[in-house]
């Protein structure tokens, strides 16, 4: 069980480093450790890892880590290892404000 959570870890901070790295403008990981420890990079560089890259990773990290344990919460409340969102409608109810939201043009 360790074992498969270290190669887990292991996959998460690789899929994240690739992600700093890979995109549209590519940063090599000196640059992106260089810009991290406030080294010298051009501000267009540094601009894409502080201000796209970065939050985009944490966000990831946190709405990931907000579906886990909300999934486990929902599963530990009713005592089934089966139970998914649909069990109390949460995926009926997020259907209907999306619909909502598109008929009625939210802004």
């Amino acid at each position: 069980m360790a074992a498969r959570f270290s190669a887990l870890i292991l996959a998460l901070v690789i899929a994240s480093l690739m992600s700093l790295v890979v995109g549209s403008a590519e940063i090599s990981l000196a640059d992106v450790a260089a810009i991290i420890t406030g080294g010298d990079a051009t501000s267009m560089r540094t601009t894409i890892v502080m201000d796209i890259r970065l939050p985009r990773i944490f966000l990831a990290l946190f709405v990931g880590a907000g579906i886990a344990a909300s999934g486990a919460a929902i599963q530990g409340l009713f005592r089934n290892p089966l139970a998914d969102p649909a069990l109390i409608g949460v995926s009926s109810g997020a259907a209907l404000f999306a619909a909502l939201y598109l008929v009625l043009g939210g802004s």
